[in-house]
């Protein structure tokens, strides 16, 4: 018979040229001639088989095979030991975090997780072993290329999981954060396939890092750590050599609403200036008329108000603006006015089947009920009209904006059409009349500067004021 190291040679030369069942075959029909302490102390097969059950997706059978050895998993083991433990966990993690639904509630709605079956173990195993056990091989990996990369990798997953699947337990997720050595995460932006339209794009995805940021902000954010928040924020923006999904502005606004949560509101007033200069979406214009509010400057946030309202958007993710501007025109004594908007927020959450706030009610109480219009379309139709009435004097960026024609649609005797990128990798529709000099000129690829107009369909118009 073979000696131990002898078998554990021959499980790894299976393993290493990619044969996995012949790996698990060859252990089934081998390990009755060794002791279970014999093979639970030998790292290099507890680790190769390990290895084989995650490549097989029979994550189950790697489980099992750990609680009939009586594996013990603590910073006594070899380190490649810990590392093959440390992506079972990942892979364990990761086909829960990809499907949601197999993670269930128990009667007592305590979480559990599809894990172990078989000899006898239950089926299920509460969520919080599985959490737990991943936060406790996090710190036994000791600090090295080999186990660095599972270090970062499982790290991520796990406050990608207690976002998605925990119902994002943020003092958790902050308390994750900060036991991470981010000098171990993964500065690699790699890149994927995405289908878009039927067409296939490479994507290149945010590092373990520019994650790491995000969620410290958000969690330091939720928790009212304020000025935590502002400070890693702008770590984030000096430490990170590049930013995706939009990261940058999203940390210059958490920047901004720590400086509004700490009562610095002409400073946050400022920075979001800054910011929507970079990116003109409406709740921004939301925000900022907030702050203006918040300093008893009425006409300023009744500007940025109509502004966003003007802006794309869906309405009923409108409804706490449409009242913010109620107030405003209450406080200015258009009644009327007031009124419309109020009403038009009543409708919004009738709709959408959502109930109506104490808060609302009593405004429209206080300005007869009986006034009340139950069509929707009609007072729809009345308050967009009046917000573009502003929009046509105020819906402009008065800055003149950079950016590159990147697609023609037409160029013919009716004029040209296409579309402007600009900022992060924003795209905006240009269109220019025959008679305008430049429409026989522009090309793909030139670079011009241009404002942008809100039409009345609440689409965004790029008007060309010169080339490069």
């Amino acid at each position: 018979m073979d000696t131990l190291g002898q078998f554990g040679r021959q499980l790894r030369e299976l393993y290493n040229s990619g044969r996995y069942k012949d790996t698990v075959a060859l252990f089934k029909a081998g390990r009755q001639g060794y002791s279970c302490d014999a093979i639970s102390g030998n790292a290099d097969i507890v680790r190769t088989m390990l290895g084989a059950f995650r490549r097989l997706d029979e994550l189950q059978h790697a489980f099992t095979f750990l609680r009939y050895f009586k594996v013990k998993i603590n910073d006594r083991v070899h380190h490649s030991l810990l590392n093959a433990y440390a992506w079972l966990l990942y892979s364990t993690l990761n086909k829960e975090f990809r499907n949601p639904a197999s993670v269930n509630l128990t009667k007592d709605n305590t979480l559990t997780v599809d894990m172990l079956d078989e000899d006898g173990a239950p089926g299920k195993n509460k969520l919080g072993d599985l959490i737990d056990a991943v936060c406790k091989v996090l710190p036994l990996l000791p600090v090295s290329p080999y186990c660095d990369a599972v270090y970062s990798s499982l790290t991520i997953l796990l406050l990608k999981f207690a976002k998605q699947c925990m119902t994002a337990d943020w003092h958790f997720i902050n308390r994750i954060c900060d036991n991470t050595n981010i000098a171990r995460l993964s500065t690699e932006c790699r890149t994927t396939e995405l289908a878009v339209k039927g067409k296939t794009k490479l994507v290149e995805l945010a590092s373990d890092l520019e994650y790491w940021y995000v969620f410290k902000s958000a969690a330091a954010e939720k928790t009212g750590q304020y000025e935590e928040c502002a400070s890693v924020s702008t770590e984030a923006r000096s430490a990170l050599k590049s930013f995706h999904y939009g990261n940058e502005i999203w940390f210059a606004r958490r920047i901004a609403h720590s400086k509004k949560n700490l009562g610095r509101i002409d400073e946050a007033i400022l920075d979001f200036r800054s910011i929507l200069k970079k990116k003109n979406d409406w709740f921004l214009w939301k925000e900022l008329a907030e702050l203006y509010k918040m300093q008893n400057d009425s006409k300023q946030a009744f500007d940025c108000a109509v502004k966003a309202a003007a802006l794309h958007g869906d309405i009923q993710y409108k409804i706490d603006l449409i009242v913010l501007i109620g107030d405003l025109l209450y406080e200015k004594d258009q009644l009327d006015k007031a009124f419309q908007h109020y009403e038009l927020a009543r409708l919004i959450r009738i709709r959408n089947d959502w109930p109506i706030p104490q808060s609302l009610k009593d405004k429209l109480q206080n300005m007869e009920l009986g006034r009340q219009n139950s069509d929707f379309n009609s007072q729809l139709q009345c308050i967009t009209t009046y917000w573009h009435s502003f929009g046509r004097i105020q819906s402009s960026v008065s800055e003149l904006i950079k950016g590159k024609v990147v697609h023609i649609l037409h160029q013919n005797d009716k004029g040209t059409d296409g579309f402007i990128q600009y900022g992060q990798k924003k795209q905006v529709y240009f269109r220019l009349n025959p008679e305008n000099n430049l429409a026989t000129t522009i090309s793909i690829g030139q670079t011009l500067f241009f404002t942008i107009k809100i039409q009345h369909n609440n689409k965004e118009l790029a008007t060309i004021k010169r080339f490069e």
